[in-house]
């Protein structure tokens, strides 16, 4: 009788680790089992345990971030803000310090000063061939290319395999178990079995209370009934002066104040400020201008050559003649100017070959061409030299100094 006590005994703390090993993998969760106690007179005994896990270390930063930005982003905290702002007036913001740093930078992205910027750059010279820098990042790219990654995956996926405790792997089990659909379904059957009308079930009360949430009808009662408890604001300066400006624009308004106040009604005509916009009127006509020049016109009593136009346009046609030119260049042809320089020393145009040798793409291709297949001794790159110089001041060569005549001057002082 003891033998066998002990025996289940032992198949009982079996039983439990088997258990705890899977209450482990799940949030919380309630475990009954059976155990047989044979005692005298007693024959069975229920144990009821309930472990509960501390869901933190299965907070991954993942999931942390999932949780903050759902609080930030929820629908509770939207309509929060909603029902405060709900009876507040409206107020303008078309210049709030936000809305002018954010029309700076849509001035700072804007395509248009982008090309200008462009075109401003684009008589440098820019090389786009093959150059080492180049060939350098297309074979870094190609190294990180994903389509690479792929088929060297698919090439030496069949052959290993992923060890079953591996962390990730664990990791997974452990989601899949917190985010299972089959725990959530096994408490929705639990709830089945209480017989609740499928008019009462959980989805159609959230689906009914989110219709009366956001029903027009619901809230225009709700502003009727608050109507009467508050007092609206004046509106903002702005606000008047925008509706006077729509107002002072507007063609029902004007019509409506002349049907109103002008039409059917006498009033004494103004006919000092009627003759003041007749002699305007009479002033600024063009009708009035071309009646004294078709009075004039016949009255013309010199020749059509000796008008200002005639003398500027033959003047400007001998300047422009090449007969003029020619015979110009002919009687100085033979004349020797000293004061002028040849082109080959003159600064402007020296300048200007410097300029375009310096822009010039095919001295900068003729030159890289050059330099393409030839390797530069390390001795004679800037690297170098800038390490020889640098290599007086360095820390070792400062205490070997400093241990030779500081140290050794104070020792045989002493």
């Amino acid at each position: 009788m003891a033998e066998e006590i002990e025996e289940f005994e032992e198949s009982y703390e079996e039983e439990e680790e088997i258990v705890e090993e899977y209450v482990e993998q799940t949030t919380t969760t309630t475990v009954s089992e059976d155990a047989q106690m044979l005692q005298s007179g007693l024959q069975v005994r229920k144990v009821r345990k309930k472990v509960k896990v501390d869901t933190s270390k299965f907070m991954t930063p993942y999931l942390a971030h999932s949780q903050k930005m759902l609080d930030q982003y929820s629908h509770n905290v939207y309509r929060k803000a909603y029902e405060m702002s709900k009876g507040q007036p409206t107020a303008f913001i078309s210049d709030t310090p936000e809305m002018i740093r954010i029309r700076k930078a849509q001035e700072q992205l804007s395509e248009v000063k982008y090309r200008m910027e462009g075109n401003k750059t684009r008589t440098t010279s820019m090389y786009g061939g093959e150059a080492r820098e180049i060939a350098h990042v297309k074979h870094v790219s190609e190294l990180i290319s994903k389509v690479l990654y792929r088929q060297k995956w698919d090439e030496t996926k069949d052959r290993y395999l992923l060890p079953p405790d591996a962390p990730e792997l664990v990791l997974a089990v452990k989601n899949a178990a917190n985010y299972s659909k089959k725990r959530y379904t096994e408490d929705w059957d639990a709830e089945k079995t209480m017989c609740y009308p499928y008019s009462d079930s959980p989805e159609l009360r959230r689906v009914a209370k989110a219709q009366e949430v956001f029903s027009d009808i619901r809230y225009k009662k709700g502003h009727d009934q608050r109507k009467a408890k508050y007092t609206s604001l004046a509106d903002p300066p702005e606000y008047e002066l925008a509706r006077k400006a729509a107002n002072q624009r507007s063609d029902l308004k004007y019509k409506e104040d002349y049907n109103k106040n002008v039409k059917g009604q006498w009033c004494e005509t103004p006919y000092f400020d009627v003759a003041t916009a007749r002699v305007a009127m009479e002033n600024l006509s063009s009708k009035r201008y071309t009646k004294d020049w078709e009075d004039k016109k016949d009255q013309i009593y010199f020749m059509q050559t000796d008008t200002p136009v005639y003398g500027t346009n033959k003047k400007a046609g001998i300047a422009s003649s090449e007969i003029k030119y020619k015979k110009e260049y002919e009687k100085q042809k033979a004349q020797a100017d000293y004061n002028t320089l040849p082109a080959t020393e003159n600064p402007l145009l020296r300048q200007l070959r410097y300029a375009g040798t310096i822009l010039s793409d095919k001295v900068y291709k003729s030159s890289y061409e050059k330099a393409r297949g030839s390797s530069i001794n390390y001795c004679d790159t800037p690297k170098f030299q800038m390490d020889s110089v640098l290599k007086q001041f360095t820390h070792a060569r400062y205490t070997e100094k400093y241990d030779n005549v500081v140290k050794g001057s104070l020792r045989r002082q002493l």
